[in-house]
């Protein structure tokens, strides 16, 4: 299916799918860049969502807690 819609599609459009991607792995570099495009590659977009979103709430969940203890720190309180 994504064949033929990129197929149908303009060469600046292509182009600018490309610029898009690239933007959007140049700007999160690290390993989950590389397996989050390596999974979409071999599975497919939809079928890599639930591993996208599981990196997405790791990462956050990873975020939250390193918050927490930074702020529950004694010598960060003033």
């Amino acid at each position: 299916m994504a064949a033929d819609i990129l197929s149908q599609a303009q060469p600046w459009q292509q182009l600018l799918a490309l610029v898009l991607a690239a933007t959007v792995v140049m700007g999160s570099p690290g390993p989950a860049t590389i397996s989050v495009t390596a999974i979409g590659a071999a599975f497919g977009l939809r079928n890599s969502l639930h591993y996208t979103s599981g990196i997405i709430l790791g990462t956050v969940a990873v975020l939250l807690v390193v918050a927490a203890s930074r702020l529950s720190s004694p010598r960060c309180r003033a």
